[in-house]
């Protein structure tokens, strides 16, 4: 049989060797025709294994079909190794030849790399400058910041170091200084609601510092009468221990002079029920002008509690006006606020309709943005 052989110490098959055996390999399934016969030849032998020499028959049969199974896998590496050094060689030149014509692209292709970079740069340095329009530019900026920004960008001039972004440049410098109008009567809407609010809340509190001293003063005042007031209970007090002292002198004396004439009853109990009388008088007296400075102090201490009540009612209704007024002038924010935000979304919305920026100037010159207007 032609390139064949027996495997090797096997006995068992004849192998193809060479191209014959190469093509085994590549073939799907090509082994299958060595391997059918070696399993055939194998399962064909009759072995008693209850014999030692059929045991040993046994061993080495599956010796054989182990030598070749390992001689057909050796065939197997030996062809990808020589397959895997022509790919070796193959791929050595293709990275060569790669490298070189890869570095020939380069060369030929750098003076237009050269003049695209350079260009960008300068494509990129114009859009910049575009972009610097609407840089710190925000509803939010205080009044003077926006007027700075719109005295700058006004004084922009146009012309050729725009180069080919003129156009642009001429409709990003009109929308910017709509924009920065729209934002300034915004800012100067809000801080002239910021001072009018400081403005209230400086009068709210001077109202607070002058109804403090009055409510101070006039808590001194009440002071100063519940003292004068106390002054004259005392008084009054002492006066009606000096008549009782009075009283008690009198009665000292009369029994003094009813122990002088102790001779005459009648005398001595006149002079007893005179001074009993005068005692009785004296304490009226005391009594009544104590009661009459009890009912007039009372009814001074309704009257300013009455006035403190008045006050305090007055105070209430002052805060409860204020409060009014603050959430008057916060409606009046929010409704400014939502009136900037209508007007922003509908110049937006109305923007979005257009793609480039002549499209923008014209619809502008046209008066197809609401809320702008352009003055030539």
């Amino acid at each position: 049989m032609n390139d064949q052989t027996t495997l090797p110490e096997t006995g068992l098959i004849v192998m193809p060797q060479g191209k014959s055996l190469e093509a085994l390999f590549r073939s799907e399934n090509g082994l299958d025709q060595i391997i059918n016969e070696i399993e055939s030849r194998a399962r064909s032998e009759v072995i008693d294994i209850s014999t030692p020499a059929g045991r040993k028959a046994c061993k080495s049969l599956a010796y054989k079909i182990a030598q070749a199974k390992n001689a057909l896998d050796g065939e197997g590496k030996t062809l990808n190794e020589a397959m895997r050094a022509q790919i070796g060689a193959v791929d050595a030149e293709r990275r060569r030849g790669w490298n070189r014509l890869e570095a020939l692209q380069l060369e030929i292709r750098k003076p237009v790399d050269d003049w695209e970079a350079a260009d960008k740069i300068r494509i990129e340095a114009l859009q910049q400058r575009l972009r610097d329009f609407g840089v710190s530019m925000s509803p939010d900026s205080s009044a003077a910041d926006l007027e700075a920004l719109r005295q700058k960008i006004a004084g922009i001039e146009m012309g050729p170091s725009w180069e080919e972004f003129e156009p642009a440049a001429i409709a990003d410098r009109l929308v910017a200084l709509e924009k920065i109008g729209a934002y300034l009567a915004v800012a100067q809407r809000r801080e002239d609601g910021e001072r009018e609010l400081a403005a209230m809340r400086a009068q709210i509190a001077e109202r607070d510092r002058l109804e403090t001293a009055r409510l101070a003063t006039e808590d001194a005042e009440r002071r100063a009468e519940a003292a004068r007031q106390q002054a004259e209970i005392d008084a009054r007090e002492a006066k009606i221990a000096n008549l009782q002292a009075e009283v008690e002198r009198k009665e000292r004396e009369a029994a003094a002079e009813a122990e002088r004439v102790r001779a005459s009853a009648a005398e001595a109990e006149r002079i007893r029920a005179a001074a009993e009388r005068a005692k009785a008088d004296a304490e009226a007296t005391a009594q009544a002008d104590l009661r009459a400075a009890e009912e007039r102090h009372q009814r001074e201490l309704d009257e300013q509690t009455r006035r403190a009540d008045q006050a305090a009612e007055n105070e209430r209704n002052r805060l409860a006006a204020a409060r009014q007024a603050e959430r008057e002038a916060q409606e009046r924010r929010d409704a400014s606020t939502r009136i900037r935000n209508r007007v922003r979304g509908e110049i937006v919305t109305a923007l979005s309709a257009y793609t480039s920026n002549e499209q923008i100037v014209e619809a502008l010159m046209a008066g197809k943005i609401p809320h702008t207007s352009v003055t030539l």
